[in-house]
């Protein structure tokens, strides 16, 4: 009970440091794209609803989007890509990557395609011109490294699924 508290306390309030660091200047932080990861390579698996669920109440603090829609900007790239699980090693920085690239990706898909489907999705205003290249090349280079960190702290160390 008490890592849930940790991570319902916690989780949104990282999107909203996130937006202010990004409103002083810095690169845009892909939080989203870093719980996706999180998810696929590290998370138990009971925890993945919750753990949506966190991440879409940081986002709808932050973006456009209600809850609903970004439940469905963080669930279905995280859905589509929990099969790698079984196959990607989740200790290898290289597979780290190009999971958090493809994450980041899939997450500005999801969001455009919501923008598209509900009017007032969020996407359209962080990802507002074209595509976003760069940023997916930035969180392909710091998601793992995030990762390495955030995973061993509270609130993402009690999400954390033993795997051998």
């Amino acid at each position: 009970m008490r890592r849930w508290l940790w991570y319902f306390a916690l989780v949104p309030q990282l999107f909203l440091v996130a937006a202010w660091l990004e409103g002083l200047g810095l690169p845009h932080l892909d939080l989203a794209a870093l719980l996706v990861v999180f998810g696929v390579l590290f998370a138990a698996r009971p925890t993945l609803p919750w753990l949506v669920l966190g991440g879409a109440i940081g986002r709808a603090l932050v973006d456009d989007g209600a809850l609903p829609v970004q439940i469905l900007v963080l669930g279905v790239p995280l859905a589509l890509l929990l099969p790698l699980r079984a196959w990607l090693p989740p200790q290898r920085w290289l597979w780290q990557v190009m999971l958090a690239a493809l994450a980041a990706t899939m997450v500005w898909y999801a969001d455009a395609v919501c923008a598209r489907w509900f009017v007032a999705a969020g996407g359209s205003g962080v990802w507002s011109v074209g595509w976003p290249g760069w940023r997916i090349g930035l969180a392909g280079l710091w998601l793992p490294l995030a990762l390495a960190v955030l995973r061993r702290l509270p609130p993402l160390a009690g999400l954390a699924e033993e795997r051998g």
